[in-house]
């Protein structure tokens, strides 16, 4: 249906009906420009990663280095990552930053940059076991 006429019927609408329409959509348009953002609002999230200003610092070495992209700076930068972890067990970026940093040597063809870095947990031990 149009603002016009009623295209179904062909029949071309009453000034008075285009008028209503008019002003429908502008209450429409003034609810959506004026009080939907106030009532729609999403809260914002604070994104404190890490309290400890030493982890993020190492944690931005490490991706500033590992994504160089050659297997020297790869390798430095998992060291900052691993030291970003040392300074916040609980920082989530440094280990996505580690994961990203192992990844980027696979996909390479480098493999692991030291023996032993990814030495599996209990679960590993026991799968190995069961196997």
């Amino acid at each position: 249906m149009s603002i016009i006429g009623d295209s179904e019927a062909g029949v071309p609408m009453s000034p008075t009906t285009v008028t209503r329409r008019l002003y429908f959509t502008t209450s429409i348009r003034r609810f959506f420009f004026k009080i939907a953002p106030f009532c729609f609002r999403a809260q914002r999230v604070a994104k404190n990663y890490t309290a400890k200003t030493e982890a993020y610092e190492l944690y931005l070495k490490g991706r500033y280095h590992h994504l160089k992209l050659t297997l020297p700076e790869i390798r430095k930068g998992i060291s900052f990552y691993q030291q970003a972890i040392d300074a916040d067990p609980t920082y989530a970026l440094a280990y996505a930053g580690l994961a990203a940093a192992y990844r980027a040597l696979a996909i390479a063809g480098w493999g692991s940059p030291i023996k032993g870095s990814l030495s599996p947990g209990k679960g590993g031990c026991q799968a190995r076991a069961g196997n």
